[in-house]
């Protein structure tokens, strides 16, 4: 059952505590580029959209990500989707709709789940393919919003995330 609250994670600016517990990973390209994910320590969940990213010489991803706020269950709400046993492994699913019990079902829950997340309140890094370390966080400033809602302006066309972040490309 999804809530109408949403639960935002406390430790999420610390990034201490805060580690993607489970991804599900709506578009994916050398790891999830967009999706829903859910913090391993208070459990809230947001959707995600990869609107920067580095590789270094060493092949070390740092993936830049803009998070907006999603109720509570909606995470559970695609789950269920997927029959028991046809379950993709945790901590990253990758969705093969195929495996769905109800393909058309889980197409429409997903895009009921979009359009219940709020506006992007967070850009955040990553390292590795699938948040392996979380190393910068920051809430976005109403100013900072289109170039978020732009996608014209992905891949540092629009805005520098990682100076952004302050962190150097």
């Amino acid at each position: 059952m999804i809530s109408q609250s949403v639960i935002r994670c406390p430790d999420l600016m610390g990034h201490s505590n805060c580690q993607p517990h489970r991804v599900i990973a709506l578009g994916y390209y050398d790891g999830p580029t967009s999706g829903i994910l859910q913090c391993g320590v208070c459990l809230a969940e947001y959707m995600f959209d990869m609107i920067d990213w580095n590789q270094t010489e060493d092949g070390e991803d740092t993936r830049i990500f803009v998070l907006c706020p999603l109720p509570k269950g909606s995470f559970g709400e695609i789950v269920k989707f997927f029959p028991k046993g046809k379950c993709p492994s945790m901590p990253v699913w990758v969705t093969w709709l195929q495996l769905c019990s109800d393909p058309k079902g889980a197409e429409r829950c997903i895009k009921e789940t979009s359009d219940r997340a709020s506006p992007p309140e967070v850009v955040m890094a990553w390292i590795g393919y699938w948040g392996r370390k979380i190393i910068a966080v920051k809430n976005l400033a109403t100013k900072d919003l289109p170039n978020i809602e732009d996608k014209t302006k992905r891949f540092g066309r629009g805005c520098d995330w990682f100076a952004f972040l302050g962190l150097v490309r």
